[in-house]
């Protein structure tokens, strides 16, 4: 459930594979452009992953990202070189705002 109604997902294989969100997805393909800029100079560990989006007219579809802790060890590291990277990033941007 989301907070403002419920969420729409896609199946494919019965498994969820996309997410309807009922707006535009411009920001999230301009948050995708950006890590894949960013990538090249921050290496593959830091280079946090963002889902694949699929804009339309005011409305998307988003992949489906499953839930999963970080183990111990080099993935958790990991998870916070990325969290880092979008922290980092988000004041940069001035999302704080």
């Amino acid at each position: 459930m989301h907070i403002r109604g419920a969420v729409a997902l896609l199946y494919i294989d019965d498994q969820p594979a996309w997410v309807y969100k009922p707006r535009s997805l411009a920001l999230d393909n301009l948050l995708s452009e950006i890590f894949a800029l960013l990538g090249p100079r921050l290496g593959t560990v830091a280079t946090p992953r963002h889902p694949q989006s699929i804009e339309q007219d005011g409305y998307g579809l988003q992949e489906y990202v499953r839930y999963s802790s970080p183990t111990p060890g080099p993935q958790r590291a990991a998870f916070y070189e990325q969290f880092g990277v979008l922290t980092a990033l988000s004041y940069a941007l001035r999302f704080n705002c």
